[in-house]
């Protein structure tokens, strides 16, 4: 990787894509699992499938953003190209996380209509609260540094014009 900016254009365009996929696959995944559950709970339940698509399609335009802020750098130091590559781990892991508890939570509330929200939320992650909060502390901070220091390094070339 030695233009940072054609990096994060790649990265965003692959988001773009995955995010149009998850658009698709929460539509049919909530068709399947959701036709014996009340509206009101469909609601609450594929919130997190659509949010995750959301999210998606957000850091995609947050990975544009930052490639044109990048655009003038030829060659990337190493910072940049570390947090690059934190960055792209934590987009990477929340959006796996977030996907896993949509596509979850649609299956284990679909499956038995009659299982509150509650409880099929203590059942992801095998029902283990630890690896869920081990994994939530892992990923949302490496998300926040990544893109929070990708954008401070991309400051430099905002300040020269």
């Amino acid at each position: 990787m030695k233009n940072i900016s054609q990096s994060l254009f790649w990265f965003g365009f692959i988001l773009l894509l995955g995010g149009l996929g998850i658009g698709i696959l929460d539509r049919e995944w909530s068709r399947f699992f959701f036709r014996n559950i009340y509206l009101d709970r469909q609601v609450v339940v594929g919130f997190h499938l659509f949010i995750t698509h959301g999210h998606v399609l957000l850091f995609s335009v947050v990975s544009f953003v930052l490639s044109f802020l990048f655009k003038e750098e030829t060659q990337s130091s190493l910072g940049t190209r570390v947090l690059f590559w934190v960055y792209v781990v934590g987009v990477v892991f929340t959006l796996s996380l977030g996907l896993y508890k949509g596509l979850s939570l649609s299956a284990i509330v679909g499956s038995d209509p009659r299982l509150g929200l509650f409880h099929a939320d203590r059942m992801l992650f095998g029902g283990n609260v630890i690896l869920r909060g081990i994994l939530y502390t892992i990923a949302h901070p490496l998300l926040a540094t990544g893109l929070i220091g990708l954008f401070m390094k991309a400051s430099k070339y905002i300040t020269k014009n």
